[in-house]
This record gives structure tokens, sequence and C-alpha cells, in this order.
């Protein structure tokens, strides 16, 4: 069996066990973004170093933005919170998934939470997929 295809077996286990992590994106191949679902249903020539690797910043805040874009496609104008921000210059207001997009875009210090946050979400679901 080769690599890629245990990477996809994992990842089709991944989608089966836990849903909810299924179609966060934790990976670039090719230019396309990926998820533990896109990833259960080809074979890619990538490996899970590959997935697990540090992508770099530029992918780090692509993979962020699809990410809440898509839960701002799925959940709507939903105002959420996370807590424990450490910024001072963070009003801790609620955030709709489409305005966290714009700070991306904008790459401003808002933004660069919610790609950490994004982040921590991100290697977890690559642990589980490991």
């Amino acid at each position: 069996m080769s690599v890629a295809d245990q990477l996809s077996i994992k990842c089709k286990q991944l989608v089966e066990s836990k849903p909810a992590l299924a179609d966060v994106p934790i990976t670039i191949v090719d230019g396309k973004i990926q998820t533990p679902r896109s990833l259960s249903k080809q074979s890619f020539i990538v490996t899970l170093a590959n997935v697990q690797g540090n992508l770099g910043e530029e992918a780090s805040w692509k993979l962020a933005e699809a990410y809440y874009k898509g839960m701002s496609e799925k959940l709507g104008a939903n105002r959420i919170t996370f807590g424990n921000f450490t910024s001072s210059r963070y009003n801790p207001s609620a955030f709709t998934f489409a305005e966290i997009v714009e700070h991306i875009k904008l790459r401003d210090e808002t933004g660069a939470i919610y790609v950490a946050r994004y982040e921590d979400l991100r290697n977890y679901v690559v642990s589980q997929i490991g």
C-alpha cells in the first residue's frame, strides 16, 4: 500500500469518526485547498509529513480564510466569540464569520489572531490523522 493510500485511509477514518472535522482545510496540493474529506476521496502524491509540516505564512492565511469563509456559508450571520485574546487592541465584541474573513483579508491584528486560532484547529485535525 502506498503512502498516499495510507493517508487517504487515515483521512477516511477521520471523516467517519469525527465528521465535524471533515471539511477543515488542512493543506494545499497543486494549488488547491484540501480537507480530510477531499484527501480521503483521491490519491495524491502527498504524505502525512507534507500535511503535518509548516506550510508557511501565506498558506496559513489562505487556509484560514477558506475555513472561516466556509463557516460563514454554513452558519450565516451568527456572531461568535473566542475568549482569552491577548491583544491589547482587541475589542471583545463578537464577530460574524464574514467579518473574520474581512480581517484576514486585511491582514490586520484581529485577522492574525483568528489565523492563529485556525492553526490550533488545523494542528488538532492533523494530529487526529497521524
